[in-house]
């Protein structure tokens, strides 16, 4: 009996064990992301600013190195790390092995090609810009695949893990989980989309427009939900905070409305049809999303620390003695001072969400 109150924490907090059969961590989309990132975007960002700032030759393709560097920075530095953590922890969080354990491989092989022909083309941008369009196109192509097979990967997993429900950790954060393959998939066709009208139209430059709601549609359908359900899951049982026994579902499915209701009007064609409006419609999405954030953030309980953990309710059923850890948090100092960043990023996001709506009010 007196494990019955340990048994109800783990099932609010704890991911899947390891376990057997499950695909080892693909170390190579790091190493990748951060070569691209460092020599790709960071490069040609710099490039950029020099032309604009000396008004250098390269000035004429501004917007070109502006649009890869974008593409580079997010891509590689964001795909970098989320693909492959994705890849190695959903499967354990939901109980259910990858069916394909080479299917990390396949992604990443689709990937690196994809970031490397994209870094190439744009080379070719000054001396043959209809080969630079067609680079980008396969470029385009081969994120196109990858990620939709890291799509199908990830969706058999949650599927097989919703028949058998191995895991009770996992269905909360499931929603912020679809709308990350929703986000992937989007920007991987809006790619695509973009890469083709580049082709037809004979320019180097993407639709500046289209390509501005690529990377806002990446941004609140990839980063924030998956960087959501990652602190959902491990954060109680790594800084010691309060288990995730609220409606995580309801959150993640505000969060997915006040999202739609921000990036509808900036589609292209509906901005078009009255700016006015669609202004409005969006700032009132961006409210409801800060919302979001906030509430969650509040219930993490990560930069107030006002509420009860799992630790301390667990203590108060089942007095036990232990060695004393870290106070307010479980490990004895052996991995550093590793929450300290966790802390500044949260502290940054709520900062900028309540800038972010303050400016939308006014």
């Amino acid at each position: 009996m007196n494990n019955q109150p340990h048994f109800q924490i783990e099932k609010i907090i704890s991911a899947s064990k390891p376990g057997s059969g499950h695909a080892p961590f693909e170390i190579r989309f790091i190493w990748v992301g951060l070569f691209f990132t460092v020599f790709g975007g960071l490069s040609v960002g710099t490039i950029a600013a020099i032309s604009s700032a000396f008004h250098l030759p390269m000035l004429s393709y501004y917007v070109t190195m502006y649009q890869s560097h974008g593409f580079l920075q997010l891509v590689a530095w964001t795909g970098g790390f989320i693909l492959p953590i994705s890849l190695h922890f959903i499967p354990r969080f939901a109980g259910v092995p990858l069916k394909y354990k080479k299917a990390p491989s396949v992604v990443f092989t689709f990937f690196a090609v994809s970031l490397l022909f994209r870094y190439v083309g744009k080379l070719f941008v000054p001396l043959a810009s209809t080969m630079s369009e067609w680079i980008s196109l396969i470029s385009g192509v081969f994120f196109f695949a990858g990620i939709s097979y890291y799509i199908y990967s990830i969706l058999r997993i949650m599927l097989e893990a919703k028949k058998k429900i191995k895991r009770p950790a996992f269905p909360p954060v499931a929603p912020f989980f679809l709308m990350v393959l929703a986000g992937w998939g989007g920007y991987a066709a809006l790619d695509v989309f973009l890469s083709v009208h580049m082709l037809i139209t004979d320019s180097v430059v993407a639709e500046t427009i289209w390509s501005r709601f690529a990377v806002e549609y990446f941004i609140g359908f990839v980063l924030f939900p998956i960087s959501f359900s990652f602190a959902i899951r491990t954060f109680p049982l790594y800084l010691r905070l309060p288990a995730a026994d609220w409606p995580v579902r309801k959150l993640a499915i505000f969060y997915a409305f006040s999202t739609m209701i921000y990036l509808l009007p900036l589609v292209p064609f509906l901005q078009k049809l009255n700016y006015s409006v669609s202004a409005a419609t969006s700032a009132v999405g961006i409210l409801l999303r800060c919302c979001a954030v906030i509430w969650l953030i509040w219930k993490l309980d990560i930069l107030t620390r006002v509420q009860i953990t799992w630790l301390q309710k667990y203590e108060m059923e089942t007095p036990k003695e232990r060695k004393p850890t870290r106070a307010g948090l479980p490990d004895y100092g052996e991995f550093g001072r590793f929450e300290l960043p966790v802390y500044a990023a949260f502290s940054w996001l709520f900062l900028g969400v309540v800038l972010q709506g303050v400016n939308e009010s006014v």
